[in-house]
C-alpha cells in the first residue's frame, strides 16, 4: 500500500510531467520525462504500458492511471538514478531544463525548481534545492538561466564524483 508521502511525491511528479497543465499526461510528456530522469528507458515498453492504461483511448492518462503506470515501471526495474558528469549529455540537461521550466520563460524560478525537486535532486545529485538555487544564481536575478543551470549541474556532478 502506498503511504501519504509516496502519494504526495507522485502528485508532484505528475504535475511536473503535465507540461501543458491539462491535468493529464500525454504519451509524449511521459516519454520526455522518463528519458530526462533515466537514460535506461525502453520507449516501446513505455508505449505498451501507456496504451494499456489509456482505457478511454483519449491518448492521455489521469493521476490514478499514472500511479498504476509507475507501479508497472518499477516492476520492470526502472528507478531514478544519479549520473556522473561524464555520462550526462547536453541534450539530457536541456531536456530536464525544459521540463522544469513550466512557464517556458527560459529560466527557472524558485517555485519551478522546488516543484521539480525530485527530478532535479535525484538526477543530478543536488542535496538541498534552496541552497543550490542561491549558490548557482550567479547574476543574482532570483532565477536560473539555462547557462547557470547547466554550469551548476556540471559542477555538482564533478564534486560528487
Amino acid at each position: 500500500m502506498v503511504d501519504d508521502t509516496d502519494t504526495m511525491d507522485l502528485k508532484e511528479i505528475f504535475r511536473t510531467m503535465d507540461c501543458d497543465g491539462s491535468g493529464t499526461i500525454s504519451q509524449k510528456e511521459l516519454l520526455d520525462f522518463l528519458k530526462a530522469v533515466s537514460g535506461d528507458i525502453d520507449a516501446e515498453e513505455v508505449k505498451d504500458i501507456f496504451n494499456k492504461l489509456d482505457s478511454s483511448n483519449d491518448r492521455s492518462i489521469d493521476f490514478d492511471e499514472f500511479k498504476l503506470m509507475m507501479d508497472n515501471m518499477k516492476s520492470l526495474g526502472w528507478t531514478k538514478e544519479t549520473q556522473d558528469a561524464d555520462t550526462i549529455s547536453e541534450e539530457e540537461i536541456r531536456r530536464v531544463f525544459d521540463i522544469v521550466d513550466r512557464d517556458k520563460s527560459g529560466s527557472l524560478s524558485k517555485r519551478e525548481a522546488k516543484r521539480a525537486c525530485n527530478l532535479i535532486a535525484e538526477k543530478f545529485g543536488i542535496k538541498e534545492v534552496d541552497k543550490w538555487l542561491s549558490e548557482q544564481d550567479v547574476d543574482g536575478d532570483g532565477v536560473l538561466s539555462y547557462a547557470e543551470f547547466k554550469m551548476s549541474i556540471a559542477g555538482n556532478l564533478l564534486i560528487d564524483i
